[in-house]
């Protein structure tokens, strides 16, 4: 369980399945265990609640093939479309809308499971989870404290040009540029999220060890896992959505530089995807 349960699978699940450079069919193929293994990084279950916990997995993972992939390869087509076009102000509002979209859908689908699954832990279980909840929280100040804020921006700009090459294929000299300079755009969130992290985390706590019934427990944490912004501070929120109007305006600065060699090659990558969704569809239908 890194961060908490369901904060490391939705991250995760995004990434593998949108920006992996891997097969996505094996991927997609094998999250059951992926996902299992994250709960054993946190806690250590009995075969019981092992069993539990694979029984989530399928159910989420048959939802998922049944439900989401159809949606992926909608999503997708459009996006082909309107990068094909060129972006705007209109269609990059679309895009993120979607995004966010699709990820309240998997939320709201992986909540009512990860709250009965938190509600099997004993008592000594849940001192093992938040001992290492906070040995990871203190991992992350020290990770942090460890790099200058341009060596942060230096960092984020490479990532930023590996993550558009893996998309558009090589950049030019104008578009690297582009990227580096962004990161220094945004403003640094990482003391708002650690309050965050630790005031969520101890009302996981508080809840999971209060004495009430476990109806009363589960829906707390369905509130609290749907709605965990409720736990950001105001400042917080006004940060994130100042970052966020930054990434859609250096994703409109980046298109107006996109060569005709490159829309062909985000052209295929697109196809690729969709491909594979199609396939995975295919599959699930035999």
């Amino acid at each position: 369980m890194k961060r908490t349960l369901f904060q490391r699978i939705l991250p995760t699940l995004i990434a593998l399945l949108f920006l992996s450079a891997c097969s996505i069919k094996t991927v997609y193929n094998n999250l059951d265990w992926v996902l299992e293994g994250m709960v054993d990084d946190y806690v250590e279950l009995t075969e019981t609640q092992e069993t539990d916990v694979e029984q989530h997995v399928a159910f989420i993972m048959k939802w998922h093939r049944e439900t989401q992939l159809t949606l992926y390869v909608e999503d997708l087509k459009q996006i082909k479309e309107f990068t094909r076009q060129g972006l705007d102000g209109a269609s990059t509002e679309i895009i993120f809308s979607t995004l966010l979209k699709r990820w309240e859908g998997l939320k709201g689908q992986l909540a009512p499971n990860m709250a009965d699954v938190l509600l099997t832990l004993s008592q000594t279980q849940i001192k093992e989870f938040f001992v290492r909840l906070e040995e990871k929280n203190k991992e992350r100040v020290e990770e942090y404290a460890e790099t200058s804020d341009e060596e942060k921006n230096v960092k984020s700009g490479e990532t930023l040009i590996s993550n558009f090459e893996d998309w558009v294929g090589t950049l030019n000299t104008e578009q690297e540029q582009i990227l580096k300079s962004w990161p220094q755009r945004f403003k640094s969130v990482h003391k708002d999220h650690m309050v965050f992290r630790k005031k969520w985390q101890a009302a996981l706590r508080r809840v999971l060890e209060e004495d009430s019934t476990k109806e009363v427990k589960r829906e707390k944490l369905l509130a609290m896992i749907l709605s965990p912004e409720k736990y950001q501070t105001d400042e917080h929120k006004l940060k994130l959505d100042y970052n966020t109007k930054q990434i859609k305006e250096m994703v409109l600065t980046f298109d107006q530089s996109v060569t005709s060699e490159q829309k062909a090659h985000l052209t295929k990558e697109f196809d690729y995807y969709i491909t594979n969704f199609e396939e995975l569809i295919a599959e699930a239908e035999k």
